[in-house]
């Protein structure tokens, strides 16, 4: 299909991280599933962590399999299976994924159990159960993912980091998930969790890095001149988190800069 058009009233404006679902969803209307009821950003971490969770399983099958066949030096009549230290590294690697793998599927089942009553009609899917749930699923993507880098490839051997062996697969593919940005909401989900505990405000803390733009005379913008400001430049980050001017602050053209004397060629510039 080229040169095709929508029409306007086809699509429906919202931001994906924020999807309107209380009292049910167009989806779980139209479907009759109170999956499609649910909230986005710890439905996302779910799918992150159980992805995790399958391959650092896969590496400890792996790492089972390459001590038991890999002879010692001095005494090539037995294995490294056969040394207390690989048998210990496996059997935490173990423990931690069943303890991961209990935390993903317990926390699914909360977030279900939201959504079904979200659709019901008895309680809305809010945004505090949202970073409550996303917070237990990126924990448990987490763990995957210490065990994995931490104890499973580090004491596998180098020869398993070479192009081709299964052990450097996993890593690699694990190591796309550390680097996503969704393992890199684990310090706003901490703030906001913590915040919903205290009853404070948190729908400003955004999950995904996004400054916003001072005015020069020192005043931040607000939320809506924010999103006029995405729209106009194109930008697809609407909503972000704006800071409000704290007592103390400095306008924008009034900062102090300094320069270091390590580097007299740049110019920095000190926050207050």
């Amino acid at each position: 299909m080229e040169q095709a058009r929508i029409p306007e009233h086809f699509p429906r404006e919202a931001f994906l991280l924020d999807l309107p679902v209380e009292g049910g969803s167009v989806g779980s209307k139209l479907h009759g599933n109170p999956m499609y009821a649910g909230r986005a950003p710890s439905f996302f971490h779910g799918e992150l962590a159980a992805i995790m969770i399958g391959t650092a399983y896969a590496a400890a099958d792996e790492y089972a399999r390459a001590v038991a066949a890999r002879p010692l030096a001095l005494e090539p009549d037995r294995t490294r299976a056969d040394l207390h230290d690989y048998q210990r590294h496996l059997g935490e690697a173990l423990g931690l994924l069943d303890m991961a793998e209990a935390a993903l599927r317990r926390t699914a089942q909360d977030w279900m159990e939201a959504c079904r009553r979200n659709a019901a009609g008895e309680a809305p899917f809010t945004a505090v159960e949202d970073n409550r749930l996303a917070l237990m699923f990126l924990n448990a993507g987490r763990t995957a993912w210490d065990v994995l880098q931490g104890t499973l490839f580090r004491t596998a051997g180098s020869r398993h980091a070479r192009d081709g062996e299964r052990m450097q697969r996993y890593f690699r593919d694990a190591a796309m998930y550390w680097t996503h940005v969704g393992a890199g909401m684990y310090e706003p989900l901490t703030r906001r969790v913590g915040c919903d505990r205290l009853g404070l405000p948190s729908d400003h803390i955004p999950l995904i890095p996004c400054a916003p733009i001072p005015r020069r005379t020192g005043e931040w913008p607000g939320p809506d001149r924010v999103r006029e400001q995405d729209r106009a430049r194109g930008r697809s980050c609407p909503g972000r988190a704006v800071r409000p001017p704290l007592p103390g602050d400095l306008p924008w053209r009034h900062l102090p800069t300094t320069t270091p004397p390590h580097r007299p060629g740049r110019r920095w510039t000190r926050w207050p």
